[in-house]
């Protein structure tokens, strides 16, 4: 039994990917093409409101792509996206105020602790930003050609596989290069999922790994 529905339109292109749901109980999380973010009552459905993390820039339909197409993230009473050709943002989780917004291409979505946002950028740059307020605290140029994925936080510790099946290890205060370690040398396009003892991962040649940062 279908309890509520909601659909927006979307632009004339388009990336192939498409946004996970973020469900934090009473509400939903949604991005979308074209730079939205929308909250949804999980109750019936209704938006409770609707902000824009990027607006779409340029003349053609390709430059105009300012797509969500990962999963918004929740840090503390915020909730925060990125955008294809756009930016990261974050908003009051309540009532969709923006906090702080920057120039920022990504999509394959961001992660937190305490500190930092982390998030992995289409050219190939790993970022930390302020939670505050957005302002830069380091960027790795380190993975750049090598289109690295969605961040993970371990510890004290950022896990970042790439397209090439290599997981690097980055301090979270510095982003210095601290260790690294080869899959079969295939694409990681899966984020990895933490375990008990670290961290499990998939390759497209379908090898599955169990890691572990020490």
């Amino acid at each position: 039994k279908r309890r509520w529905m909601y659909q927006r339109n979307v632009p004339a292109l388009a990336l192939r990917s498409y946004a996970s749901v973020l469900n934090t109980g009473k509400m939903s999380f949604a991005g979308f093409a074209g730079g939205k973010l929308v909250a949804l009552s999980n109750s019936n459905g209704s938006p409770a409101w609707e902000a824009t993390v990027a607006t779409p820039k340029g003349t053609t339909e390709l430059e105009r792509i300012t797509d969500v197409t990962s999963a918004p993230l929740v840090v503390g009473s915020a909730v925060c996206a990125v955008a294809y050709q756009g930016r990261i943002a974050c908003f009051d989780a309540s009532s969709g105020t923006q906090l702080w917004a920057r120039e920022m291409s990504s999509t394959v979505g961001l992660a937190a602790d305490g500190q930092h946002i982390y998030v992995s950028d289409t050219k190939g740059r790993v970022h930390a930003l302020s939670v505050d307020s957005g302002a830069s605290v380091w960027t790795s140029d380190k993975l750049i050609t090598r289109s690295p994925g969605k961040p993970v936080v371990i510890n004290d510790m950022i896990v970042v596989a790439d397209g090439q099946g290599w997981v690097h290890v980055l301090h979270h205060d510095t982003g210095a290069l601290v260790g690294r370690a080869k899959t079969d040398g295939s694409a990681v396009r899966a984020d990895p999922i933490l375990s008990a003892t670290g961290f499990v991962l998939q390759t497209v040649n379908g090898g599955l790994y169990g890691m572990a940062v020490k």
